[in-house]
C-alpha cells in the first residue's frame, strides 16, 4: 500500500509517521498494512491490519490560467456592455480553496473595461468613440479562496477595430468576359476588383457569387476576386451566363454557443456576363438517316430529286456543313455542298432503275469533323405506275408561284411527301382563240421510305376527297388519275424491245422502197397512155378537233390540249 515509502512505523511504539512530503492532488489516501508479532516466543505469532491514511488538503496551489495571455477584439463603436474577451483559470485544490475570483489589477485603459468576478467575462464599461484607441492593455488577476489565498496574473490585450464607414465600389455596373467551352476546371476567367476607401483592416473586401443561372459552374476567390471555371462547360447547353457578383466588407460577430455570424456592413453588387466561346466539339448528325427520291426518265440535268438534312450543335463556322456524295462512281448525281439538295448530273437510266448513294456532311465548311454515319439515299427512276396526274382548273402560274402551298396540299391528301415532276398547261380553243383552262400536275409520292404506286396515290386521295372540296377548294382539283400510256412527248424512254421493233421496221421500209424504185425504173421502158383521170382528193374532217403540241411550261416536254366547246367555262367547277 506504500510502494514509495512515504510512511514508517515504530517497531515497539506502533506510531506511523511520514518519511517524505505528501501531495493530495497526486494521491489523496494510502492503505498500509501493519503487522504485529511476538518475536520473543516460540512459535512466533503475528497478525495483520490495514490502516487507511487520508491526506488532508491545504491551499498549496495557485490558480492556473488556461492561456499565457488573452486577446480580444471590439469595434470602436461598440456599445457599453459589449463582451470583449473572457479569461479562465482553475485551482487544483478542493472545496473553498478552489473557488476563484477575477479582477482587473492594472492597465492604462483599465477603466474602459470591467470583468465579471465569477465568470471572467470582460465587457466595455465606457464608450471607445471619445478617443482613437487601437488597443486596450490590461492585467487580470485570479485569486483563490484559500487560507492564505493564492493568486495568478495574466495579460489581456483588446484590439479595437476601425469603423467601416465606406462601402466597396465597382467602377462599372456590368462586366463581360468570355471563356472557351473546352476550358478546364480551375482556369481563370476574369478578376473582379472593387475599391474601398477605408483602411485595409476595416475595408478589406470579400467577393462572392450571390445569384444567377449556372451559379455552381463558376467559383470566385473571396480575397482576390478571381473568377474561375468550377465545372466542365458546354456551349450547346448554356451559351451565356449572367451572374451577380457582390463585394462586401464582412465582420464576425460572436453568438451564443460559440457560433460566429458573418454580416455584411457595406456591399456593392454588379452583373457579370460570361459568354462561352464555341469549340468544334460536336459532329454533324443526319436526321433521318435514310432518304428516298424519284426522277422521271429523261429528266433534264440539274433536276432536283431530294434534300438531305444534317445538323451540327456547334456555333458559327463550326456548324456550317458541306455535303459530299460517295458511292456514285459514274457521277450521275450531284449534291449541293451547302444545301444538301441532290440533283441529276447526267441523264439517268430507264424506268425501274435504282441508285444507292451515300452522302456525308463535314462541318467547318468541309474542313472539320465528318458525320460518323452517312445518309443513305435511294433514287428510283420512275415508271408511269409510280406517278399520278392531277387536273386542276387553275393557271400553271398559280401553282408555280405557290409551290410550297401546293405541295403541302399534296402531302396532306396523300399522307406522304409529294414531288412535282412536271406541270402541263391544259388549253382549249374557242371563238376568240386558244385559252388556258387549267393545269395537269404530274407528281410522285414517297411514304415510309417507299415510292407509292399510282393506285396507292389515287386510293389515298379518295379518302381525303373532302379536303379537296373544302380546305383546298381554291385549287379546283377535278381528279387524280393514272398517266395515260399512249406515247407522247412525255413518254418514258424506249424499251429495248421497242428499239428492236423500230429497227426492223426501218429495214423493212427501206427494202420496200428499194423494190418500188426498181419497179419504177422498169416502167419507164413501157409505153402507156396519158389518159386524163379524175384527180384524187384527200379531205380530213373532224367534229371536235383535239390537238396536242409543245407549249411553254416548266419542262420542254409539257403538252397542251385543245377542245372546241365554246360554252365551256374553263375555270368554273363542274356542276
Amino acid at each position: 500500500g506504500d510502494p514509495n515509502g512515504h510512511f514508517a512505523i515504530g517497531s515497539l511504539s506502533g506510531i506511523i509517521s511520514t518519511t517524505q512530503s505528501l501531495d493530495r492532488e497526486m494521491i489523496s489516501f494510502y492503505d498500509v498494512i501493519v503487522t504485529a508479532s511476538n518475536s520473543q516466543t516460540t512459535p512466533i505469532l503475528s497478525t495483520n491490519v490495514t490502516v487507511r491514511i487520508n491526506v488532508d488538503d491545504e491551499n498549496d496551489n495557485p490558480p492556473e490560467f488556461n492561456a499565457s495571455s488573452y486577446q480580444g477584439r471590439v469595434s470602436e463603436n461598440a456599445t457599453v456592455g459589449t463582451v470583449v474577451a473572457r479569461v479562465f483559470a482553475k485551482d487544483r485544490d478542493k472545496d473553498e480553496a478552489a473557488v476563484i475570483r477575477y479582477s482587473i489589477v492594472s492597465g492604462e485603459h483599465s477603466g474602459r473595461v470591467e470583468i465579471d468576478s465569477r465568470t471572467g467575462i470582460l465587457t466595455l464599461s465606457q464608450s471607445l468613440l471619445e478617443n482613437e484607441y487601437r488597443n486596450l492593455a490590461l492585467m487580470v488577476n485570479a485569486t483563490d479562496n484559500g487560507d492564505p489565498p493564492m493568486s495568478s496574473v495574466v495579460p489581456v490585450v483588446i484590439l479595437v477595430d476601425d469603423i467601416n464607414d465606406n462601402p466597396p465600389r465597382f467602377d462599372k455596373r456590368q462586366y463581360s468576359a468570355s471563356v472557351g467551352e473546352m476550358a478546364k476546371v480551375g482556369d481563370s476567367v476574369v478578376q473582379m476588383i472593387a475599391v474601398d476607401a477605408d483602411s485595409e483592416s476595416s475595408g478589406a473586401t470579400t467577393y462572392e457569387l450571390v445569384s444567377g443561372h449556372g451559379l455552381n459552374d463558376f467559383r470566385i476567390a473571396s480575397d482576390t476576386g478571381w473568377i474561375s471555371v468550377n465545372k466542365s462547360l458546354d456551349r450547346e447547353t448554356v451559351a451565356e451566363y449572367r451572374l451577380n457578383v457582390r463585394a462586401s466588407n464582412l465582420v464576425q460577430h460572436k453568438r451564443r454557443k460559440r457560433r460566429r455570424r458573418r454580416e455584411a456592413i457595406f456591399s456593392d453588387t454588379v452583373e457579370l456576363v460570361i459568354n462561352i466561346d464555341d469549340a468544334n466539339d460536336n459532329i454533324p448528325i443526319f436526321s433521318p438517316l435514310s432518304y428516298v427520291g424519284g426522277v422521271i426518265p429523261g429528266a433534264d440535268v440539274g433536276t432536283l430529286i431530294v434534300s438531305v438534312i444534317a445538323t451540327d450543335a456547334d456555333d458559327g463556322i463550326n456548324s456550317q456543313l458541306a455535303y459530299n456524295i460517295t458511292g456514285d462512281k459514274k457521277n450521275r448525281f450531284h449534291v449541293n455542298a451547302i444545301g444538301g439538295v441532290v440533283s441529276t448530273d447526267v441523264a439517268v437510266g430507264s424506268a425501274g432503275t435504282m441508285y444507292n448513294l451515300n452522302i456525308t456532311a463535314t462541318d467547318n465548311i468541309g474542313l472539320g469533323s465528318t458525320s460518323p454515319q452517312p445518309a443513305s439515299v435511294k433514287i428510283y427512276v420512275l415508271s408511269r405506275d409510280e406517278q399520278a396526274i392531277l387536273l386542276a382548273l387553275v393557271h400553271p402560274d398559280m401553282i408555280k408561284n405557290n409551290t410550297k402551298e401546293f405541295i403541302d396540299m399534296l402531302n396532306n391528301i396523300t399522307g406522304g411527301q409529294a414531288y412535282i415532276d412536271k406541270i402541263n398547261k391544259v388549253s382549249e380553243r374557242n371563238g376568240s382563240g386558244v385559252i388556258v383552262v387549267g393545269s395537269e400536275v404530274i407528281f410522285h409520292v414517297v411514304r415510309n421510305y417507299t415510292i407509292l404506286t399510282s393506285d396507292e396515290i389515287i386510293s389515298t386521295v379518295e379518302l381525303h376527297r373532302h379536303l379537296l372540296d373544302t380546305l383546298y377548294a381554291k385549287w379546283h382539283v377535278q381528279k387524280v388519275s393514272k398517266i395515260r400510256h399512249a406515247r407522247g412527248d412525255d413518254d418514258d424512254d424506249l424499251k429495248d424491245w421497242e428499239i428492236v421493233l423500230i429497227v426492223l421496221g426501218v429495214l423493212l421500209a427501206l427494202t420496200l422502197l428499194f423494190c418500188c424504185c426498181y419497179c419504177l425504173c422498169c416502167g419507164w421502158k413501157r409505153q402507156f397512155s396519158d389518159d386524163a383521170g379524175e384527180s384524187q382528193r384527200r379531205t380530213f374532217f373532224t367534229n371536235s378537233p383535239v390537238t396536242r403540241q409543245n407549249v411553254d411550261s416548266t419542262s420542254s416536254d409539257s403538252i397542251q390540249f385543245y377542245s372546241s366547246h365554246p360554252n365551256n367555262d374553263p375555270f368554273k367547277p363542274p356542276g
